[in-house]
Order: structure tokens, then sequence, then C-alpha cells
């Protein structure tokens, strides 16, 4: 193979890498660069990758075909032979082409460009990295940098693998790394039938293309929306209503929580207070970092500020990637709930048809697919 990247495996083979340049380069600063974001049937190219896995028989000792084994190789251009792995004889090898356009149907739907692509072990190993054009939202303003990593081997030992995760993959070991450390994932044995298991994978990855493309709808319309004190004061009380409420304490509770959003949204990390973006940030830091989770922590003004402590606390150090699962969580499952009250409730209140909106951003996430 080309030294195309000049990275040595642990093995001593070598890699080939193409990377979208408008993203950076990658860490070891090696790798073919793509003017904008990849094509990918291009890119496999360009990184040598569109060889076909060949199965051949694998004789023992006494020369005598194996029942229960057999050999993958591949050919290179000047017609010389790779021995990838052993297998068994029930193992399916998935084309490297197949595979990508598997990787290609489960991001691009949901808006998400190609960032890398590389071939590692001289073959034994494919991977593919896309970046989604929105980026997560973190504490206030801050916003994740969620990848989505496919990994096909030809080496008997990686199976057919998709990860959600921070880590940009251009490398052995950064594809081992998101292995090890990621939000969701999917893998499946070389088998036939694997891409009509497309959904399956984007629902075990937390990949609703419905819901990012109606949530991404709704952010930038948050964004773009100046803050409007009647609309956050209607919001606030939609919230935590106060009119009526003859118990005490419940009523201490829900001006409390008032005054935290409020503060959040105007000095927060990150927010200004001058969008209604910096209010929905608000929120979710109080959910997050302030909101009780007994009524007895509730009533208790000491440990709800200890609570939050903790939280702002996970933010240093390897503690980071717990908080950034738990934003991650937000977007599915119960955490997301009150999340999208919250975010659709403000949209409301500042009189968006919230229904219309997410129709034209299901439209158009149609049309570009």
């Amino acid at each position: 193979m080309e030294n195309l990247m000049r990275i040595q495996t642990e093995h001593g083979q070598e890699a080939a890498f193409v990377f979208n340049r408008n993203n950076g380069p990658a860490w070891h600063r090696l790798g073919i660069p793509f003017e904008g974001p990849l094509v990918w049937p291009e890119a496999l190219k360009r990184a040598q990758g569109d060889f076909t896995v060949v199965e051949e028989p694998l004789y023992d000792k006494q020369g005598e075909v194996s029942t229960t084994h057999k050999q993958l190789v591949r050919y290179d251009d000047k017609g010389e032979r790779h021995v990838l792995a052993s297998v068994g004889v029930h193992y399916f090898p998935l084309q490297n082409e197949r595979f990508f356009g598997m990787l290609d149907e489960v991001g691009r739907p949901a808006g998400m460009e190609w960032d890398t692509l590389g071939i590692l072990g001289e073959g034994a190993i494919a991977f593919g990295c896309l970046k989604p054009k929105l980026l997560i939202p973190l504490l206030n303003g801050e916003k994740l940098e969620c990848y989505l990593t496919g990994l096909n081997g030809h080496n008997g030992q990686v199976m057919v693998e998709f990860y959600l995760s921070g880590i940009r993959t251009q490398c052995q070991n950064t594809a081992f790394a998101t292995r090890e450390n990621n939000y969701s994932r999917w893998r499946g044995r070389h088998t036939p039938g694997l891409e009509q298991r497309l959904q399956e994978i984007r629902e075990a990855l937390g990949i609703d293309i419905a819901q990012i493309s109606r949530y991404q709808a709704q952010c930038d319309k948050l964004i773009e929306l100046p803050t409007d004190a009647a609309v956050v004061k209607t919001w606030l009380e939609t919230l935590w209503p106060l009119d009526g409420v003859e118990h005490v304490p419940t009523a201490k509770l829900r001006a409390k929580n008032r005054d935290l959003v409020t503060e959040l949204a105007l000095h927060g990390r990150g927010n200004d207070g001058k969008a209604l973006w910096s209010w929905y940030n608000g929120f979710t830091e109080w959910a997050d970092g302030y909101k009780p989770v007994r009524l007895a922590q509730a009533l208790s003004l000491e440990t709800s500020s200890a609570q939050a402590d903790r939280v702002a606390g996970m933010l240093d150090g390897d503690a980071r990637l717990f908080a950034e699962r738990r934003m991650v969580s937000g977007l599915k499952g119960a955490a997301n709930a009150s999340r999208e009250a919250a975010r659709v409730g403000l949209l409301e209140c500042a009189g968006i048809d919230v229904a219309a909106l997410n129709e034209h951003a299901m439209a158009m996430a149609a049309k570009a697919q």
C-alpha cells in the first residue's frame, strides 16, 4: 500500500487516511486533505480501500481443506496477495463499498457530513467518521463535538460497528478509543442482511432523524428570536404557576426555580440573556444541575446548592465525559421530556407555530435526502 499516511500500526503495517480540510488536520498532521465534506466513494479510492475481500480455502498441515475455517485475502494493484485473517466458514465479509454505503445511510439523512475515512493494517480495518452540522448543546452555550464512527473489520476481530462519541476517528488509536469511550453503540457480526438493519442501528445509537430535524429547527428559531420580557414572564409563569398555590413551601420552591433560571439565562456560562436561546439554556442548566430529585431536597436550599456545586465540579477532568453523556441522553428518553416541553413552550409563548415549524423542518430534511 502506498505510504499515504506513513503511520505504523502496532503490527508495523501502514495505513491510509483522508480527511475534510475544513475541519482541520488530524492530530498526526498526516493524510490526504479533501476540500470540504468527503465524497465517500472518491475518498475510498484515495485511501486505497476500494479492494475486494476474497474468500479462499484454508489448508491444514496435511494439505486438506479445512471444513471449519477459511481465509480472507485481498490482492493489490500489482496482483500481490495479502492475507487478512482466518475466519469461520459462516463468516460473511462485508465489502468496504457496502459498509461505507451503510454508514452514509445511517448518518447523512440525520444531517451529518463526512469528515474522515481510512484504512488500517493494510486493509484489515476500514473506518469512517461523520460529523453532525448541529453540535449537541452542553451546559449554557457550549456544544458537544459529537461524531458518528463506523468500523468494518476484515481481521476476524473487529465486527461491523457504529458509535456516537466525542472522538474524531483519524487513526488506529482514536478508532480503538472510540470503541471504549462512546455515548451509544451498535455492533453486529459479519452475516448476510446487515444492510437491512439500518433502522435498528439508528435506534441503538439514538439517531432519530425526525427528532433531530425538529430539534435543530426549534433551536435555530430560539437563537434567532431576541429576548422579550413579556414572553419570558409568560413562559416562567407557565413552567411554575403561582396563582392559586396555597401551599407555602411549594410557592417558595416555584419562585426559587424562576429566579434560578433567570440568573442562569442572564449570567450562566455562555449566556447573555439577549436571545431566547439563553433562556432555554438557562432551563437546561437548571434541569441538570439544580433540579431537585426528591421533595425533601427541594425544600432545602443548602442541599440544592450543594448538588449544583457537585454538578459544576463534574465538568473538570475526566468527569467531563460523564456530563457530556448526560447531555446527549437528553435528546432521548425521560430526560428529554421536560426540556422539550420547556423548548416548545418558550416558542409558543413567542407566538411561533411549532407544528408548522416542525413540518417545514421535516420537509427540508426529506428534500435533502
